[in-house]
């Protein structure tokens, strides 16, 4: 953790890297934490049902609102991509309300789903509430990530 700091800080998985590193390096991961991580390297695999099974059973056990706002994220993103677009926007709107510090991304993030969410089911003027409440939001992490997200998405949205 000491060294995830050293990387390149105009890289946005750098600067995560050593905010996070500076946190794990005064105090040890919990095993839910451990097993979040698992859940989201599933989704990055593309193993998004191997994903939800992992994430529905660790829900049970975690404690804070932080990782209940992460696991439903993750429940979003996984859901969306495997076409269950209501399920995406439910976990969504559960953890769009998340408000902490220590994960500034989880807000804006649940948005860009819930935002596409809205998109596949044809509430496309929701949609873009969504994104305009995104785009309100400054100063959190892979925030670089998302503008351009956000930007594609909204050519993909055309108002009625």
């Amino acid at each position: 953790f000491s060294h995830a700091g050293k990387g390149n800080m105009d890289l946005d998985d750098d600067i995560f890297a050593k905010r996070m590193g500076e946190i794990y390096a005064k105090r040890t991961m919990a095993q839910s934490e451990i097993d979040l991580l698992k859940a989201s390297n599933f989704i990055e695999q593309g193993k998004f049902r191997e994903a939800i099974n992992q994430l529905n059973l660790l829900y049970t056990n975690v404690k804070t609102d932080r990782l209940r706002a992460e696991i439903n994220y993750y429940l979003s993103e996984a859901s969306y991509n495997i076409g269950n677009y209501e399920d995406a926007s439910r976990f969504a709107n559960l953890s769009i309300g998340y408000n902490g510090s220590d994960a500034n991304w989880i807000k804006p993030f649940s948005g860009y789903f819930l935002a596409k969410s809205y998109m596949q089911i044809g509430k496309k003027e929701e949609a873009l509430k969504i994104i305009d409440q995104i785009d309100d939001i400054s100063n959190y992490d892979y925030q670089n990530k998302l503008k351009n997200l956000i930007t594609a998405l909204k050519t993909e949205i055309k108002p009625e």
